[in-house]
């Protein structure tokens, strides 16, 4: 079975086809805390380069990105940090 990073990794790999990804598990610097379901599994943090993203605006990305992740943002995924680029932008 996967874990959810893998399953965002998976989707955002297949969806986007990236020059870069990176998906950080970042659940652990919130437990304990009142919104977090204690899971272990529910705050990521995403780098993603991808030339879909070439001439979208910040917020026209991310909305690619929830698209893609409906499901995982529907359940499990509490909080998802997205720093996404063009390849003109550079790397992570």
């Amino acid at each position: 079975m996967q874990t959810v990073a893998e399953l965002i990794h998976s989707k955002l790999q297949q969806a986007f086809q990236p020059l870069y990804l990176e998906v950080r598990n970042v659940s652990h610097h919130h437990s304990g805390h009142a919104s977090s379901p204690g899971t272990g599994q529910s705050h990521f943090e995403v780098d993603l380069t991808s030339a879909e993203f070439s001439g979208m605006n910040k917020v026209a990305r991310h909305r690619r990105v929830y698209q893609v992740l409906q499901a995982e943002m529907a359940g499990p995924v509490h909080a998802l940090a997205l720093n996404t680029r063009s390849p003109e932008e550079g790397d992570a």
